[in-house]
């Protein structure tokens, strides 16, 4: 059972991290390939100044 979890995590956490890629590339931000990479695509989520990213749509 512990080892379908763990492999479940991965497969989850892998998932997410082609996501953020996948959007991200759109604007033309791109990493390079790795777990270890992705942290500098978080750092430019993260970043509410970072001209590179469109701003966020006002609520409904």
């Amino acid at each position: 059972m512990v080892l379908k979890t763990r492999a479940l995590l991965v497969r989850q956490q892998t998932q997410t991290i082609n996501a953020l890629r996948a959007h991200l590339s759109e604007l033309g931000i791109i990493a390079g390939i790795g777990t270890a990479k992705i942290a500098s695509l978080i750092a430019i989520v993260r970043d509410g100044t970072d001209a590179r990213l469109p701003n966020a749509p006002a609520s409904l």
